[in-house]
């Protein structure tokens, strides 16, 4: 007798989701959705198994999330499965530089030698964080608008201005996770209009500005080139007369013994300082590394090439 093929799949379908515990099927009828934002996980082992389920929840976020755990288990056997509790801290850390408090496991089996685990993030109190960091960061823009009302110096003016962009940035991805959370129905709101016309006067700022670059050595046009681009990029115009800033670029080599005859190994360091119109080092970023060549002229050509493509990061 044939069974229908309908029926088979039916029969299968049962079997595979007998494996699984029901409540990781449908978690919402166990845990209220509207207390906690819900995600599953599964893996060969416990820690698999929640980097699986925080996954998913960072999914739910659209950034990344990263998690610190501490545990401390007492297990309770059974004979078809373990089940255990828990007294758990956990923390996740979103782009936003926030640490969501709270994050439990509401739930874990083993069964047929696979962990199991359903997680929830409080939605009331993961909100109530987010809502006292969007008016932390409001309040620090408001002081950071009242010193740029008394400063006239300009590179200090642009630190003030990029201070307040990068608060701005942090209450913008505040406020989507928000609308995650609240199911787009937030009971607050960010002052979008102050935060574009604040981002547009930062704009501003910056084509009011000028620099020029000078090498102490090493010159290279193609590294010349690539860091002329991002300062024009951001904003700033280039006078190589009366600039408000200078950059002053170093570059350095260091032949290094690592035993090889076949290949020259060499650490670079690349340092700038951006000097003000009183020639003192307002700011400075380093950086280093290590390449090998064939020979020396092949190993320095490679720095040169890895420099000129490399972005700068925490300038002005």
């Amino acid at each position: 007798m044939k069974f229908p093929t309908l029926l088979i799949i039916f029969i299968c379908s049962k079997i595979i989701f007998a494996q699984v515990p029901s409540w990781y099927l449908s978690p919402e009828e166990y845990f209220p959705s509207t207390k906690y934002l819900m995600a599953t996980g599964e893996g060969e082992s416990e820690d698999i198994a929640y980097k699986d389920a925080l996954s998913k929840l960072s999914s739910r976020f659209s950034v990344e999330v990263k998690s610190n755990k501490i545990l401390r288990e007492n297990y309770e056997e059974s004979k078809d499965r373990q089940d255990y509790n828990s007294n758990i801290e956990r923390n996740i850390k979103t782009e936003t530089s926030n640490s969501f408090e709270n994050i439990q496991i509401l739930k874990r089996e083993i069964m047929s030698g696979k962990f199991y685990l359903l997680i929830g993030l409080d939605i009331f109190s993961a909100s109530t964080q987010l809502e006292d960091s969007i008016k932390s960061n409001e309040s620090q823009i408001f002081a950071y608008q009242s010193d740029l009302e008394i400063s006239k110096y300009k590179l200090e003016r642009l630190r003030i201005y990029k201070n307040i962009s990068e608060l701005i940035q942090k209450n913008k991805n505040n406020y989507k996770l928000l609308l995650v959370l609240s199911g787009n129905s937030a009971l607050m709101s960010i002052n979008s209009e102050l935060y574009n016309q604040l981002m547009s006067d930062y704009g501003k700022e910056k084509n009011k500005t000028s620099f020029k670059i000078e090498f102490l050595d090493n010159y290279n046009s193609a590294i010349y080139s690539n860091i002329l681009a991002q300062f024009i990029k951001q904003g700033f115009t280039y006078d190589a007369h009366k600039p408000h800033f200078t950059i002053m670029i170093r570059i350095s080599y260091d032949e290094q013994d690592i035993g090889r005859s076949d290949i020259t190994t060499m650490a670079w360091f690349f340092d700038i300082d951006i000097y003000d119109q009183n020639n003192q080092i307002f700011q400075s970023e380093n950086m280093a590394g290590r390449k090998s060549g064939l020979n020396k002229k092949t190993t320095i050509k490679k720095i040169e090439t890895e420099l000129s493509n490399k972005k700068l990061i925490n300038l002005l």
